[in-house]
C-alpha cells in the first residue's frame, strides 16, 4: 500500500480485497496529486462512467465531470495530504464502506491545517466482479468552515 493508507485499520469482520484497498489508496494518492492528469486519471482508473463523487467543493457526476473536477483545486492550497485512519463495512461483499481519514493542507498563505474527515464509498459490483474494482459512489462529509477561515490570507 502506499502512504495513504499505511497505517490504516483495516475491517476483521469481512475481508476486503487487496484490489478494492488499492483503489482506495489510488484515490486519495490522485486527489493529493497536483499533476493535470490528476482528475482524468480518477475517472478513469477509479470510478465508473456513471459514478458521483461529492464533497464540500461540490458534487460531480460521470466521467467528463469528474476528470474535470481537480481543475481547480489548487488554486489556493499548496499541498495536501491525506490519510486514511479507519475502514467500516456495512455489506458481507465489503462494497458498502465507510471510512475516516485525515487531511492535512498547506495554504498558499502559509497556514497549515488538519482535520478529520468521513467518507461513505460503494465499490460498483460488476467491476469488482472483474477484478477491477471502481467506485460507483464516493460521498466526503467534512466540517470546511475551518479550512475556508486557514484559506484567508
Amino acid at each position: 500500500m502506499g502512504y495513504v493508507t499505511a497505517k490504516t485499520t483495516w475491517p476483521t469482520a469481512v475481508q476486503l480485497d487487496a484490489s478494492v484497498k488499492e483503489l482506495i489508496d489510488l484515490f486519495y494518492t490522485l486527489a493529493d496529486d497536483k499533476s493535470s492528469d490528476a482528475g482524468p486519471r480518477l475517472a478513469a482508473e477509479v470510478f465508473t462512467k456513471d459514478a458521483t463523487m461529492g464533497s464540500s467543493a461540490g458534487t460531480a457526476q460521470g466521467t467528463e465531470a469528474i476528470s474535470h473536477s481537480r481543475d481547480n483545486a489548487w488554486n489556493i492550497v499548496a499541498s495536501r495530504h491525506h490519510t486514511v485512519l479507519q475502514v467500516f463495512v456495512s455489506d458481507s461483499a465489503g462494497r458498502d464502506l465507510t471510512l475516516i481519514g485525515e487531511l492535512t493542507q498547506v495554504f498558499n498563505n502559509g497556514k497549515e491545517l488538519t482535520a478529520q474527515f468521513v467518507a461513505h464509498l460503494v465499490v460498483d459490483a460488476e467491476s469488482h466482479r472483474a477484478g477491477k474494482p471502481r467506485l460507483s459512489l464516493m460521498q466526503v462529509f467534512a466540517d470546511s468552515a475551518p479550512f475556508a477561515a486557514a484559506a484567508k490570507a
